[in-house]
């Protein structure tokens, strides 16, 4: 048999056409308009506290969080923020990036959680959307196999809200069960002790893998100077009770003595060299821009055909389809994103029986070859299932198909990204946080609820309350996803290297 000649995955659209050309301007003024106001509550929230507060900060040779981060990292490489809007416009105040920076970023060539409190904001002070956010840090780090640095400079509670910090489950004291499993898990965990650390926040710190202290900068103690005098009458300095220098020669507590913050950032630096975690192979090719003459913002969050979206984000904007003509209210296919091979599920239409079991085979195929799989969430076309289900037996036949879709996410192995692109949640949702996706973003346009509150559905009160991991700029989708993807990578490779260790029973870490 004469072989044909080598099948290419398809070129996408590369222009608009008809009534999606003629409405591209018109589309792309709106989502500026929201983009503009995105862009206004980001720069509150990167700002942090008041110019006094960084001004005292700074009097006392601190580093602001961005530049404790910016110390660590590799240089001429960006981050991945998670939860930027968090804490705006809440009940009780705005509390800028809820007194918390929270990102992945890379030390070393390996991809770390970072989580940091920004003492401008309230002394870094935890809210309620502070262990919220934390929290989320912690499922990422566990979720992805990605080793993470405590930057500890926090106040510690802020009591007047405490019933809603403490009493439950996934509370205050959530952390310290988060630490000790991400630990016994073989995942390595940092901290940096580079201010205050008092009462239940010292634990954090002692439960690590790895303790850097700085000096005459961190603090730890159960109770602080005001406490011991209160107690026995006895006069003590921060210092002399809880100072690096007490940590470090006198109980254990600390395992580096840094003179200042750019001596603790070397040592972080160093210890993650000490990880010895080997480089990967990988089955990434060369990375190749999207081959479009329009904008995505031109057709971003419209019920316009979801394959002009896809070409935005894809490599070459070339797709492997796959049932392209069958359950057509879904799109799916292969495509590769900065060189990484991913799956695609996008909403195209009405998500209807053959949609959903058309979803179920294609998710359920790239879970077994472990490809990660991208959700574009659009559920404007929510209002042709609704047109189209006065059928009785219709509407059951796609209760029973998107059960088995729902099951075939919710199992799956594979990592998962979804961006909510337009519509409100919980409108023929493909991905929702229900599932558990590795990562969940959303652009401005979208909503969160459809309450009938234009404040409440808007996607930045969403992600004010850390109901997603950000709402972000939809021109920086693909960066978002490239970024994902290489976390992706390093995770699974990761979850391999630790299990070829063959310590079966990891404990956490235990200290002097």
């Amino acid at each position: 048999m004469i072989r044909s000649a080598v099948r290419k995955f398809r070129q996408l659209p590369q222009k608009l056409t008809g009534e999606v050309a003629a409405a591209a301007s018109a589309n792309k003024a709106a989502q500026l308009s929201w983009i503009e106001k995105l862009n206004e509550i980001e720069e509150f929230a990167r700002k942090g506290g008041s110019e006094k507060a960084h001004k005292l900060h700074a009097s006392r040779n601190k580093y602001f969080i961005e530049e404790r981060v910016n110390a660590l990292k590799d240089e001429d490489t960006e981050i991945l923020e998670i939860g930027l809007l968090a804490g705006h416009d809440l009940d009780y105040g705005s509390i800028p990036r809820a007194t918390l920076m929270t990102c992945i970023a890379w030390i070393q060539g390996i991809p770390v959680c970072i989580g940091g409190s920004d003492a401008t904001v309230k002394g870094g002070t935890s809210y309620p959307i502070t262990v919220q956010k934390a929290n989320r840090l912690a499922d990422i780090g566990l979720q992805n196999f990605l080793p993470s640095v405590n930057l500890v400079d926090s106040g510690g509670a802020f009591l007047p809200l405490q019933s809603e910090i403490f009493p439950d489950k996934n509370d205050g004291g959530r952390n310290f069960y988060n630490i000790a499993n991400i630990s016994s898990a073989g995942i390595p965990m940092i901290s940096v002790v580079c201010g205050s650390c008092t009462a239940g926040g010292a634990y954090t710190p002692s439960m690590c893998d790895e303790m850097v202290f700085v000096d005459k900068m961190g603090t730890m103690f159960l109770g602080g100077p005001p406490l011991v005098e209160a107690a026995t009458g006895e006069k003590v300095t921060a210092e002399e009770l809880g100072g690096a220098m007490l940590h470090s020669s006198v109980s254990g507590c600390a395992d580096y003595f840094a003179r200042n913050e750019e001596e603790s950032a070397a040592y972080v630096r160093s210890i993650f060299e000490t990880l010895n975690i080997p480089e990967f192979a990988t089955t990434r090719k060369a990375a190749i821009e999207p081959n479009v003459e329009f904008d995505i913002l031109d057709v971003a969050s419209t019920k316009s055909d979801a394959r002009l979206t896809i070409a935005c984000l894809n490599d070459g904007s070339v797709f492997h389809e796959f049932k392209e003509l069958f359950g057509t209210g879904l799109v799916c296919g292969y495509a590769r994103i900065n060189g990484h091979m991913v799956g695609i599920v996008a909403n195209n239409g009405n998500f209807n029986a053959d949609a959903a079991l058309k979803g179920a085979h294609f998710v359920h195929l790239a879970s077994e070859r472990r490809i990660p799989v991208v959700f574009l969430q659009n559920s404007l076309f929510h209002d042709d299932f609704d047109a189209a289900s006065d059928d009785v037996a219709s509407s059951a036949e796609t209760m029973r198909a998107r059960a088995a879709y729902i099951s075939a996410v919710s199992t799956s192995k594979s990592p998962k990204v979804t961006i909510a692109c337009a519509g409100s949640n919980r409108l023929s949702d493909l991905c929702p946080r229900q599932y558990d996706p590795n990562f969940f973003f959303r652009w401005p346009a979208s909503m969160g609820l459809r309450s009938g509150n234009d404040w409440e559905d808007e996607s930045f009160f969403s992600s004010a309350r850390i109901w997603d991991d950000g709402t972000i700029d939809p021109r920086t989708t693909r960066d978002t996803l490239k970024k994902c993807l290489d976390i992706f990578e390093f995770g699974r490779n990761h979850e391999l290297f630790i299990k070829s260790k063959e310590l079966e029973n990891y404990q956490p870490m235990y200290r002097l």
